[in-house]
């Protein structure tokens, strides 16, 4: 299952890099500008829109059960890989697992490389590897969001991009299989996380102290909501009776959103003013 599993990941996320609509899903993934264990967290709402079609074949060959236990480790695998303190891994791994460094060249603009789930071979035997060379505080989108605002975040794509560009290709690989690849010595890495060089300024928001801890607790408590509705809705079994908390929960969201934007503005305490309501 884990094999099987691991060969149809890679097409899965090359699939949300080429196509329009697909990186529109998977692009809310990449829009975090630090690179750490929250990104791994970080997805998009549409996203399974996608890689559902590349999972539902695997259930011609994998019983339900095997194939959850799957995705539980590969989640698992993928988290700790999302962070920017750990180098290299000794013993060779490099060139079989895909690791942190691997990973970050995914995250760093523009991206369209490394994409495994556990195993770097399939990435260097097709063609679409890329060894990090170099420490750089440097990730997220090429055209980053203006907004902590999630609901944005999740529509900002396809507000940029026009109906004739729907279909179009971000990405064209050559996909050239070469079993040569695999034993291509991987270049040193140089630099430490400390002194990682920063291209770009972050998006910070402006927040007063005390909406910082506003936003900080309230954001908490709608992680912990979030999570009690959705085991709710599942046990009960009746998603029409949890809209009312689902559409709540989502006007939580956005207004958390726009005032860590900035807590002075109107707009800010006009959606606050309106989720008490």
């Amino acid at each position: 299952a884990e094999y099987m599993g691991e060969y149809v990941f890679p097409p899965s996320t090359a699939l949300h890099w080429i196509g329009g609509p697909a990186w529109g899903w998977h692009s809310v993934h990449h829009s975090g500008e630090d690179y750490n264990l929250a990104t791994a967290l970080r997805q998009g709402a549409f996203q399974p829109l996608n890689s559902c079609w590349f999972q539902l074949s695997l259930a011609l060959f994998i019983p339900p059960r095997l194939w959850i236990t799957h995705q539980a480790l590969n989640t698992l695998v993928q988290f700790w890989i999302h962070t920017s303190e750990v180098r290299r891994l000794p013993l060779g791994l490099e060139y079989i697992l895909n690791t942190a460094s691997h990973h970050r060249m995914h995250h760093r603009p523009p991206g369209n490389c490394n994409y495994a789930g556990w195993l770097i071979i399939w990435d260097r035997v097709f063609g679409t590897f890329q060894p990090e060379t170099h420490v750089a505080d440097y990730y997220g989108l090429a055209q980053p969001y203006a907004t902590f605002d999630p609901i944005d975040a999740n529509l900002s794509h396809w507000r940029r991009i026009g109906a004739s560009r729907v279909l179009g290709r971000r990405v064209r690989h050559p996909w050239r299989f070469s079993l040569r690849k695999l034993v291509e010595p991987i270049p040193p890495l140089e630099g430490e996380p400390a002194a990682a060089p920063r291209k770009r300024a972050k998006l910070t928001g402006s927040m007063s102290t005390i909406w910082r801890h506003y936003v900080a607790a309230h954001s908490v408590v709608l992680i912990v909501l979030a999570y009690m509705h959705v085991v709710r809705v599942e046990t009960a079994g009746a998603a029409s009776a949890g809209a009312a908390e689902a559409a709540f929960l989502l006007l939580t969201a956005h207004s958390l959103g726009i005032i860590s934007d900035d807590s002075s503005s109107s707009r800010a305490l006009v959606a606050e003013g309106v989720r008490w309501a």
